[in-house]
């Protein structure tokens, strides 16, 4: 009588403390506020004081790409349903490389309470709010399910001898009767998803933070050192730039899925910044031999360049050194490749591209 339009194909009783109704969304907010439907359904369990209400739907799968460059995807949706709190939301899931499922929970249970548990296994400080779901019911209501995520690979397998063993014991928390299993994911139709967040020792960070010399071609440097502009003056011209712009920064060195400028490869930036400066530099330097037009207009036609007038003393080298041809990328590391293959004695034929040498690679089957 709550609802006359339901019918008996409208009802499905996985089993006796389960009942799925078939409802419109309009139904299902009368049987939220109707004592009537709150007393039936306590009726279909008489053990279960205060029955539980779950929305549910129709999973939402990858159909195909669309749109003009096929990059667009789509949806529709499957004939599996999906209970609130059956499964991550999807936020929650992506965010973190593991994801660890507990039931029958202690109903007083609080997420510090939970996150203390797996303290120990997590290599950075856990955060309580953003790392525990608990799973509640429409009203809001704990079930005694939760999903433990995990920031690095590794951590979840290190915490489940733990976990085994607090079990063992009758832990607060843990009793013999929880349940614990892992979350699995479904393969991506294109793509992958984002590797754990990368850490480097100190070390690693001082190079990648000084050494900018690797993105430019050493004798321009040394170029520059024989007119007296020395090394020291372009590490501090570096560091600031990088310190003060944080486009070449933080902006520059995210990981894939935080980067503004995804397109681009990681340090691109400071990369081109590097080398755009130290290009200028070499292309404007004033020398007796070619002095520049700002120099020149300085003077008569007939009047000899004379730059320590402009400048003041200068030191010149004594044989002036020759302006270094501009030089790709893959130029520069192919002659410092050389170099270092000469120190080793090593004379093989190198791949650039998997960075091996060509005769270890796999010779190709002809079919």
């Amino acid at each position: 009588p709550q609802f006359p339009s339901l019918t008996p194909e409208d009802i499905f009783l996985p089993s006796n403390f389960t009942a799925v109704l078939k409802l419109t969304t309009s139904q299902v907010l009368d049987a939220m506020t109707s004592p009537t439907f709150r007393s039936l359904a306590a009726s279909l369990s008489p053990s279960v004081n205060t029955p539980r209400l779950f929305g549910c739907r129709r999973e939402r799968v990858f159909d195909k790409w669309d749109g003009p460059g096929k990059g667009t995807p789509t949806y529709k949706r499957n004939y599996r349903l999906i209970v609130d709190g059956d499964v991550p939301p999807s936020d929650f899931f992506l965010s973190h490389q593991t994801v660890l499922h507990l039931s029958n929970l202690p109903l007083n249970i609080t997420k510090t309470e939970l996150s203390k548990l797996f303290d120990e296994y997590s290599l950075e400080m856990r955060d309580v709010l953003g790392s525990i779901i608990k799973v509640t019911d429409v009203e809001g209501r704990f079930t005694g399910n939760a999903y433990i995520g995990f920031d690095r690979y590794g951590e979840l397998e290190a915490a489940q001898p733990g976990i085994s063993a607090l079990k063992s014991v009758d832990h607060p928390v843990l009793k013999p009767w929880c349940a614990v299993s892992n979350v699995y994911e479904y393969p991506l139709p294109r793509g992958r998803k984002i590797g754990p967040r990368s850490s480097r020792e100190i070390p690693e960070l001082m190079n990648d933070l000084t050494n900018w010399e690797r993105f430019v071609d050493p004798l321009e440097i040394q170029y520059l050192e024989a007119y007296g502009v020395s090394k020291e003056m372009l590490d501090d011209v570096m560091i600031k730039a990088r310190y003060h712009n944080p486009s070449f920064g933080p902006v520059d060195q995210a990981i894939r899925g935080e980067r503004l400028e995804p397109h681009l490869q990681r340090g691109y930036r400071y990369r081109e910044f590097v080398r755009g400066y130290i290009h200028l530099m070499v292309d404007k330097m004033t020398t007796k031999e070619d002095p520049g037009d700002l120099a020149r207009g300085m003077f008569g036609d007939d009047e000899e360049v004379n730059l320590e007038e402009i400048d003041g003393p200068r030191v010149w080298p004594k044989i002036p050194p020759k302006k270094p041809e501009r030089r790709t990328v893959d130029e520069v590391f192919e002659e410092g490749l050389k170099k270092k293959l000469q120190e080793l004695k090593y004379n093989a034929p190198f791949n650039y591209t998997n960075e091996m040498p060509l005769d270890s690679l796999p010779k190709k089957q002809n079919k």
